[in-house]
């Protein structure tokens, strides 16, 4: 088994719950989870960030609570912990829909809910669309500095470019802002 299958029946397990928990729409599937956790540790459960993030999906001691330093590097509740933190991101946004949502609750994960719901304010403000990704990212660096909000942008992008390869879902693309699948990537 590769490594990188090795956590599938984890991730699924989880993804029912959490689909279950917080009715998610049918726009993406358990496979999501997956190439998030490629791109947060690599499938190391031993990973540790330099701002403290630990596990394979790389929470932070204040998103996981009671526990984190007993359980953070146990992949089943680190999955099941992530898990359960994307859904509650997932389940933040109201307004958006499908993949786009779900580009919020990613880049929620990895800069900050309220990151996001403040660049969804400068840009409403302004009278900007607040629900497309594309305008989020164009506004990012307002609250998370440049080189912060370059790496989230990277990391949504990185997220969603591996799940259409790994979902084979060629037209999946088309219902994304072009800046998701920038070929630099």
């Amino acid at each position: 088994m590769r490594d990188q299958d090795r956590y599938d029946s984890l991730i699924q397990w989880a993804w029912e719950n959490a689909a279950h928990a917080y009715q998610f729409d049918q726009s993406v599937d358990w496979r999501l989870v997956k190439c998030q956790i490629r791109a947060e540790s690599g499938f190391r459960p031993e990973a540790v960030s330099p701002s403290g993030a630990r596990g394979v999906l790389q929470i932070m001691p204040g998103t996981w609570g009671e526990g984190f330093e007993a359980d953070a590097f146990n992949p089943e509740k680190n999955i099941k912990k992530g898990v359960d933190y994307l859904g509650r991101l997932w389940a933040m946004f109201k307004e958006e829909q499908g993949v786009e949502k779900w580009c919020y609750a990613l880049s929620s994960f990895n800069a900050g809910p309220g990151n996001i719901i403040k660049s969804q304010a400068f840009l409403k403000a302004r009278g900007k669309p607040t629900t497309q990704w594309r305008w989020i990212k164009e506004v990012l660096h307002h609250f998370t500095g440049n080189k912060n909000a370059q790496e989230t942008t990277i990391y949504v992008d990185k997220i969603i470019r591996d799940y259409v390869r790994e979902t084979g879902l060629s037209g999946f693309l088309d219902i994304l802002s072009p800046a998701l699948y920038d070929e630099r990537l």
